[in-house]
C-alpha cells in the first residue's frame, strides 16, 4: 500500500473546497465603472463552460475509478486516452479554466484570489498524485514526457491529427 498522508490529503480536499467556494460565491455588485466589459464577461462565460466540459470529460474517462483522494484506487488502470491524452489532469485543468473564467467574468477580487489559490493548490496536489502514479505504473514516465500536466500545448511542427 502506498504511503498516503491522511492529514495532507485532508488538507488538499479542504483547501480545494475553500478555493472553489471563494470562486463560486457571488460578490457584491461592483461599481458599474469597474465592471468587466462585455467581451471579458462573454469570454469568462466561455471559459467556465469549457472548464466544466473538460472536467466532466475527465470524470467520465475515469468511470468507477473516480475519487476525491489524490491516491489512485488499488488496481486502477492508467488512463492515457481521451481527455487524458491532452493533459494528465483534465479534471484539475477544467477546474482551473472555469475558475479563471469566473474571475474574468466577475472581475471580483475574491474570485481572482480564489482562482490563484486554486491554481497553486491543484499544482501541488497533481505533483503529489503523480508520485503514486509513477510508483504504480511503469509507463508513467513516458506518458508524462509526452502529455503536459495541466496546460495543453501545441508543438510547432507537430503533425496534425485529422
Amino acid at each position: 500500500m502506498d504511503d498516503v498522508s491522511r492529514p495532507r490529503v485532508t488538507g488538499y480536499l479542504l483547501g480545494q473546497g475553500i478555493c472553489l467556494a471563494a470562486v463560486a460565491w457571488p460578490e457584491r455588485p461592483r461599481d458599474p465603472a469597474h465592471r468587466p466589459g462585455r467581451l471579458a464577461r462573454v469570454a469568462g462565460l466561455g471559459m467556465m463552460a469549457g472548464g466544466a466540459g473538460l472536467s466532466i470529460w475527465g470524470m467520465t474517462g475515469l468511470g468507477g475509478q473516480l475519487q476525491a483522494s489524490p491516491a489512485p484506487r488499488a488496481g486502477a488502470a492508467l488512463r492515457t486516452e481521451g481527455a487524458y491524452g491532452i493533459v494528465r489532469h483534465p479534471i484539475y485543468a477544467g477546474l482551473l479554466l472555469g475558475a479563471a473564467g469566473r474571475a474574468l467574468r466577475s472581475g471580483g477580487r475574491r474570485h481572482r484570489l480564489g482562482a490563484l489559490a486554486l491554481a497553486a493548490l491543484l499544482d501541488s496536489k497533481s505533483r503529489y498524485e503523480e508520485g503514486f502514479l509513477r510508483r504504480r505504473h511503469p509507463g508513467y514516465e513516458e506518458y508524462a514526457a509526452r502529455v503536459p500536466r495541466l496546460l495543453p500545448r501545441h508543438r510547432v511542427g507537430a503533425p496534425s491529427r485529422s
